[in-house]
């Protein structure tokens, strides 16, 4: 079996910019991006207040059979505001993140700790260390 080093096509990297463009659009469109990036933009936006609407569409998404989407949009809005932030405000998203560990969520069908791709919602922080770790490679790899 042998790999190509070669450079890949300009095609590829046309594609490539254009899936990404098109996620970074759809993700915008989101609550969860859109709760973070005011609580990130607002000088005055309050911690509580953006860990109680994450945690109100966590329980939304669990109604409406989404709570994938849900989870995989807050990690990628973490990490998406984290690439737009300078790092001297970055501190709003980590202190996000450390508040909305505290937090656990009730299943609503079962009643007991909602887990979520093996980690308990949100203390286990679900689907951001495979969201941080595609998005990380995403940015290392060049268009």
């Amino acid at each position: 079996m042998s790999f190509s080093t070669a450079a890949p096509m300009p095609i590829d990297r046309e594609l490539k910019s254009t899936q990404r463009a098109v996620r970074l659009a759809t993700l915008e469109t989101t609550p969860e991006f859109q709760v973070l990036s005011k609580f990130t933009e607002w000088t005055d936006a309050s911690l509580s207040v953006a860990v109680h609407q994450i945690l109100e569409l966590t329980k939304l998404s669990c109604n409406l059979n989404s709570l994938d989407h849900h989870v995989y949009n807050t990690a990628f809005s973490v990490v998406e505001l984290c690439q737009r932030t300078v790092p001297e405000q970055q501190s709003k998203l980590v202190t996000f993140v450390v508040e909305l560990q505290k937090n656990t969520v009730l299943d609503p069908k079962t009643g007991k700790t909602l887990i979520h791709d093996n980690g308990l919602v949100w203390t286990g922080l679900p689907t951001f260390s495979w969201t941080i770790g595609d998005e990380l490679h995403d940015m290392c790899t060049p268009l």
